[in-house]
């Protein structure tokens, strides 16, 4: 027998968004709910007239007070639900993860129809993040229905940051399943190896999502001079450096970060000689920095993380890239991204623009930029779409009057 859930009624004209694809139900657009659905319940979403449109996760202390996971078909949320979407999006990988590599986006939350649900693969060992009560509610099945399709040697959960506190859970990290993992988990993206700290690294341990726009990098710094911003354990460096940079600078905050990029340059046959490790504040390195660079990599962490930093972020941005584009040498290149999910592409891209007003330069439009196809969205919800970014290409520096 099919389950019979609370219902939401919509106000009038707002089932548009959800009949389009959205997978949020804001709690303004609720107009009456007819049952008593406690956080996290699937609840059944109707227009204002009764049509049937979708079934999600309910929450009524957010203002994303549900969210979608099926439209217009009725389901039942137990370990084969769990099961069947894992497995599509295991199916997916298999298509789009490049050859020689080990570690990828496995679920994406809304992407793969299982909201606040995060789950990334480091060789053998998966890595989960839990953003939401009704995943929360369900983490048992999600995990057993993980161990069935994958068999992982372990399972770590690191779930925490704003989005969970503003679902009302508490942070937790810990080992679920398995084996304990080594201190550093070696993986290979494109043939080249990467040491991750799953534990206590960045996100998960690795930037998965910057998979392709390392690629990137690797093509366009053959001969060149390199700047890496915010490097971290030095992704982009090492893709610059195989492609062919005579030099590389990388700078970064973390010490610790810093000090792995030696280990992932001797682990991939490079020479030590080419790169330079800065421990900095990228800010206060660029603006005391005089040298010229043939391509520089800007990859800051998010900016803003709710909507009420927006404004000061693009402060930021623009400052960032007015900084950075002041030290491309003639026909430079600069990569330049925000992974702010509160901050829009066109918004941020104003803020690029900006910083070349300010900066004196005229720059080109050569490409947008985003996350890797292990990372997919729904097409109707940009919110998803959290990374942005551009290359530009220096065409010439002017002296402001």
């Amino acid at each position: 027998m099919s389950p019979t859930y609370p219902i939401v009624i919509l106000k009038a004209g707002r089932e548009k968004t959800i009949i389009k694809g959205h997978p949020w139900v804001f709690s303004g657009a609720i107009r009456e709910i007819i049952g008593e659905p406690k956080s996290g319940d699937v609840v059944c979403v109707t227009s204002a007239v009764g049509e049937e449109l979708a079934y999600g996760f309910f929450n009524p202390h957010s203002d994303i007070a549900i969210r979608l996971l099926s439209w217009r078909t009725r389901i039942e949320i137990e370990r084969t639900f769990w099961r069947s979407r894992i497995k599509d999006a295991l199916e997916l990988r298999k298509r789009v993860v490049p050859a020689g590599t080990t570690a990828f986006r496995l679920v994406n939350a809304e992407g793969d129809g299982m909201p606040g649900l995060i789950v990334d693969k480091y060789g053998d060992y998966l890595v989960i993040s839990i953003e939401t009560i009704g995943v929360e509610r369900a983490r048992e099945e999600v995990i057993r229905a993980l161990i069935e399709e994958l068999n992982p040697y372990g399972i770590y959960e690191r779930s925490g940051g704003s989005a969970r506190i503003r679902e009302g859970l508490s942070e937790r990290k810990g080992l679920l399943y398995g084996k304990d993992l080594p201190e550093k988990i070696e993986i290979r993206e494109y043939g080249l190896r990467f040491l991750v700290d799953v534990m206590a690294g960045q996100k998960t341990g690795f930037f998965l999502d910057q998979r392709e726009n390392r690629r990137k990098i690797l093509h366009l710094s053959n001969g060149a001079r390199v700047l890496n911003c915010f490097s971290y354990t030095g992704g982009f460096s090492i893709y610059a450096l195989k492609g062919g940079a005579n030099e590389v600078v990388s700078v970064d905050v973390s010490e610790k970060a810093i000090g792995m990029i030696d280990e992932h340059l001797q682990m991939n046959g490079l020479d030590t000689k080419q790169h330079r490790a800065v421990c900095a504040d990228v800010f206060d390195y660029l603006r005391i920095d005089s040298g010229r660079y043939d391509v520089i990599c800007l990859d800051p962490p998010p900016f803003a993380r709710t909507r009420k930093d927006v404004e000061r972020a693009l402060r930021g941005y623009k400052d960032i890239n007015r900084l950075a584009l002041k030290r491309l040498a003639p026909n430079g290149l600069l990569v330049t991204f925000s992974c702010s999910g509160a901050v829009d592409e066109e918004s941020f891209f104003r803020a690029v623009c900006q910083a070349a007003g300010e900066a004196g330069c005229s720059v080109r439009l050569l490409e947008r930029l985003g996350a890797s196809p292990d990372h997919p969205t729904l097409i109707y919800h940009p919110e998803g779409r959290y990374l942005k970014g551009f290359v530009l290409s220096l065409m010439e520096s002017y002296e402001k009057t």
